[in-house]
């Protein structure tokens, strides 16, 4: 009985692992301006402006879950650029773009974009594209500042995988049983 028993769980857990194996990390994600889910540092490179020094580069950080950008945490020109950006496709005349944007009053705003289709001066498609939009009165600003942004991927803890916790489960419980059956 507890060969039967043993081989029984066995073919269950290889049965379990296999059902599982598809909800791994790592599986199909949405991107969202390239990136897929996870955390970045951000390096805005600053190639044109009547505000900022330029050539500059300034860095930050930004979240990407769900096929959409969820946090950004970058400073320009000491405007603190933290929160959750609105995110859009933007089907323009000269580029379309996936474009994550963040504005705040008075009005300000920061937009990350990749470009898709199109030109816009140097930037083609596949360019991460960015553009500061600084406050000149309570109503509106002026898009000056422009470059490109580089990202990284933050190192991150890995989750177990699904099968790993499975097993493991299954481990614990043939313990208990063992036991409770010597008791």
């Amino acid at each position: 009985m507890t060969a039967f028993h043993t081989s029984s769980l066995a073919g269950l857990g290889a049965a379990a692992m296999l059902a599982t194996a598809g909800l791994a990390p790592g599986s199909a994600q949405a991107a969202w301006m390239g990136l897929a889910d996870g955390d970045y540092s951000v390096v805005l490179h600053c190639d044109s402006s009547t505000q900022i020094a330029c050539p500059s580069d300034l860095s930050g950080s930004l979240s990407i879950a769900g096929g959409q950008a969820t946090a950004f945490d970058i400073v320009v020109d000491g405007v603190a650029f933290n929160g959750d950006p609105v995110d859009a496709v933007v089907d323009g005349t000269l580029v379309d773009t996936e474009a994550s944007t963040l504005s705040f009053l008075p009005y300000t705003f920061l937009s990350l974009r990749l470009i898709t289709d199109g030109q816009i001066g140097s930037y083609g498609v596949g360019d991460r594209w960015w553009v500061y939009c600084n406050n000149i009165d309570p109503t509106t600003c002026t898009p000056n500042t422009t470059g490109t942004w580089s990202v990284d991927r933050l190192a991150s803890v890995p989750e177990p995988a699904p099968a790993a916790l499975l097993a493991l489960a299954l481990t614990v419980g043939c313990l208990v049983r063992r036991r409770s059956r010597q008791v």
